[in-house]
């Protein structure tokens, strides 16, 4: 062949390859234009019966395609539909209800056709509202409901509603849940966005409401309020600092009625803690927030205390703390219970670690008084007995950790208050069998167990109503001084050594006779007693001989005993919304000494 030939050869091979790729020309070429797709189906409505006359479309973000009508039978064809990710949209008025249905994601290639079938139901509507950080007015946001092309700026009120939405559902082909985003924009504030909002066919969707947070926030404000601290006027020696900043803190010197005050100045935008102490209280933390524009924040009156209560489930009859300060050992206060009513209990001193009864049948009288020796292995308590009312009561002995009860007396008309000596076994106690009285006796262990030995008559004082218990506490001090309060005749010292001397009994001064429950610090220099009658109601603390006594609580105390630092007061809280909690209360600094 030619050189001529080939080429005419070459040209002819060329050109049926162009023309069949596009009649030599590029136009409409299928590799490089691909043919569009074709989506149809059919409209049915709840009762799948076809429905005519619906509006079918295909829409995206970018673009809505013509809206095709379906035919008596419910079939709708849309052609031409150029490759791409739309959601297929169906709807129609009927008597004067919108119906819709939205199939999502149809994904969509060259001359590819998809069949759906969709059913319309009444259209729904999705309401809530936006806020923006540090402003009234919340204006302007833009609130978009993704996928749908619908969008819209609030008012001043925030609220946004969107309504002719089609509802949610479950696509069974691929077991994926199709729902709403909304995502709020405005200028200067972070977006958010609420995902996975669920729409029932004709049906109203409250989203939670929105707060977008300033990115920028311009403003300062003062910060005022005023400290109060429980049964005092003013809040001497209280500090109030805001968490996290370099803001000099705010200390409180004085006191008086018009004392307590605080003031910030110029604190900047932005969310706070402020938190108020005082060494003789129990701090408390508040956090606050300074919205952009706010000039002034007052948070008002801070009320600390010195009580702390135990857990709710720690209610009781009476108490007492172990000689080293690590445990308390109380009867249970649980009058619907028979297992735990009256029973003893022990606990660590903070109430957390561990609480356990140490007997089935102990059944404490109720304010009569425990008493834990000094070595820590025995514990002192008065019995109830449940089946002779002319002879109740009876002083029992049992371990700390449990075991045998040893009754030490029989039952007779009255007995209250044991307590033992700060040192070894002795200890005293109210009796009454045929005349009563304070003793003091020693406690002796014997081959046959534990006996009293060695009783003495302090002095002649006894219950006025047999069976009603008035002692409300009797100790045994350093120096062998004797510390009692009777209802209705105040606080009284007297030596253990009287023997029934009553001209060594001393009245303390000041006592009234609402006070009840004295008790001594541990190294007896100042006592604390409780009123539980009228205005004076309170926890009080005073000097050995009763003077200069100070409230220092204004909670009903029962049971009150020091912690061997002195630096806390435990008692059974008897106000009204208390109902026998065990609690803890911080003695002010001036009455305890660091040599404890």
């Amino acid at each position: 062949m030619n050189k001529k030939s080939k080429a005419q050869k070459y040209l002819i091979l060329i050109c049926t390859i162009l023309a069949f790729m596009s009649g030599c020309t590029g136009a409409n070429n299928p590799l490089l234009d691909p043919s569009p797709g074709i989506v149809d189906g059919k409209v049915l409505d709840l009762n799948n019966t076809p429905v005519k006359q619906a509006a079918v479309r295909l829409e995206n973000t970018l673009v809505s395609s013509e809206s095709v009508l379906s035919d008596a039978s419910g079939n709708y064809s849309i052609a031409e539909v150029n490759p791409g990710v739309y959601d297929l949209v169906a709807e129609k008025t009927i008597s004067g209800i919108k119906y819709l249905a939205r199939r999502r994601f149809l994904s969509i290639d060259a001359a590819t056709r998809i069949q759906r079938e969709v059913q319309i139901r009444p259209s729904g509507r999705i309401r809530g509202k936006v806020m923006l950080e540090g402003f009234d007015s919340h204006a302007g946001v833009k609130v978009s409901l993704i996928g749908t092309g619908k969008s819209m700026l609030t008012q001043a009120d925030g609220v946004y509603e969107f309504a002719d939405l089609a509802y949610t559902y479950r696509d069974e082909a691929t077991n994926s849940l199709y729902l709403y985003d909304l995502v709020f924009t405005y200028s200067g504030y972070e977006n958010q966005t609420v995902q996975d909002i669920s729409l029932e066919a004709g049906g109203l969707t409250v989203v939670n409401d929105v707060e977008l947070q300033n990115l920028d926030p311009i403003g300062e404000a003062d910060v005022t309020g005023i400290v109060q601290l429980e049964a005092r006027n003013g809040a001497r020696n209280s500090v109030i600092k805001i968490l996290g900043t370099a803001i000099e803190p705010f200390e409180i010197l004085s006191d008086g009625v018009d004392q307590g005050g605080f003031n910030f100045s110029k604190v900047p935008v932005g969310s706070y803690i402020l938190e108020v102490s005082n060494p003789d209280y129990y701090s408390t933390e508040i956090p606050f927030t300074i919205e952009a524009g706010q000039s002034e924040l007052n948070v008002g009156t801070i009320n600390l205390t010195n009580v702390q209560h135990f857990a709710e489930d720690r209610l009781a009859i009476d108490m007492t703390i172990s000689p080293g300060g690590h445990q308390i050992a109380y009867a249970k206060y649980a009058p619907g219970n028979n297992a735990e009513h009256r029973e003893i209990y022990i606990m660590d001193i903070a109430g957390v670690a561990y609480n356990s009864r140490i007997s089935s049948r102990a059944r404490v009288a109720e304010d009569r008084g425990m008493s834990w020796s000094n070595d820590g292995r025995q514990l002192l308590y008065v019995e109830k007995n449940e089946a002779n009312i002319a002879r109740l009561y009876r002083l029992n002995l049992i371990s700390s950790s449990g075991g045998l009860i040893t009754p030490l007396t029989s039952y007779s008309l009255d007995v209250s208050q044991p307590a033992f000596a700060p040192v070894g076994y002795r200890f005293v106690y109210q009796y009454f069998e045929t005349t009563g009285s304070i003793f003091g006796a020693e406690l002796v262990q014997r081959a046959s167990g534990w006996k009293i030995e060695n009783q003495v008559t302090v002095i002649p004082e006894r219950n006025d109503q047999i069976s009603q218990n008035q002692f409300s506490s009797i100790e045994f001090g350093i120096s062998d001084r004797i510390l009692y309060s009777k209802d209705g005749d105040g606080g009284f010292t007297v030596p253990y050594a009287a023997n029934g001397d009553l001209t060594l009994r001393f009245p303390i001064n000041d006592m009234t006779s609402d006070s009840h429950s004295v008790t001594y610090s541990p190294n007896n220099d100042h006592i604390s007693y409780a009123i539980s009658d009228g205005a004076s109601n309170g926890i009080y603390i005073a000097n050995i001989d009763g003077s200069s006594a100070e409230r220092v609580s204004l909670h009903i105390g029962r049971s009150l005993e020091y912690s061997s630092d002195g630096k806390h007061l435990y008692f059974i809280d008897q106000s009204p919304s208390k109902q026998r909690r065990l609690a803890r209360m911080i003695v002010p600094s001036k009455w305890y000494s660091e040599n404890y």
